[in-house]
């Protein structure tokens, strides 16, 4: 790969970025690595590599099959006390429920959002090599055409 900015960029992506980092160092790749939602609008980023973003969404999938596999507390309780309890045990399992799919949710929308940004790059970079092709293919026939006509 010739394109330095790329290189620096890619392996960010694969080994993790470090606690204090500026993105214009980045150069011709900020854009991906910002179209990603790698960065926050405040600034904020997330140093996790793809790799380790993938893993705590497979972690994150891990668990809600886990809590789903898990039978909900009876909500028929024997008297006031045992019915306050049931309550606040369903009460906290709704909510860890809710968490960890918000949770996932995030994830997964990170890590799609990365796999995005470096399938843009490389979808940008073969555009552009093919549309050179193009044009000096397309230079080499208007030449020859050029030598055939004064021939």
């Amino acid at each position: 790969m010739r394109d330095s900015d790329a290189q620096v960029w890619l392996e960010l992506e694969a080994s993790g970025y470090p606690d204090k980092f500026d993105f214009t160092s980045l150069g011709t790749c900020r854009r991906y690595a910002q179209s990603s939602l790698r960065v926050e609008a405040d600034g904020k980023y997330w140093t996790a590599s793809l790799p380790e973003m993938e893993a705590y969404l497979e972690s994150d999938e891990a668990i809600l099959d886990s809590i789903r596999a898990t039978p909900n507390p009876s909500p028929t309780a024997k008297d006031h006390v045992e019915k306050t309890a049931t309550q606040a045990l369903m009460t906290t399992h709704l909510n860890v429920q809710a968490g960890q799919r918000k949770r996932h949710a995030q994830n997964k929308k990170l890590y799609t959002s990365l796999r995005s940004a470096i399938h843009s790059y490389v979808t940008d970079t073969f555009m552009g090599t093919s549309n050179y092709e193009l044009f000096i293919n397309s230079r080499q026939s208007q030449k020859n055409a050029f030598r055939h006509r004064d021939s």
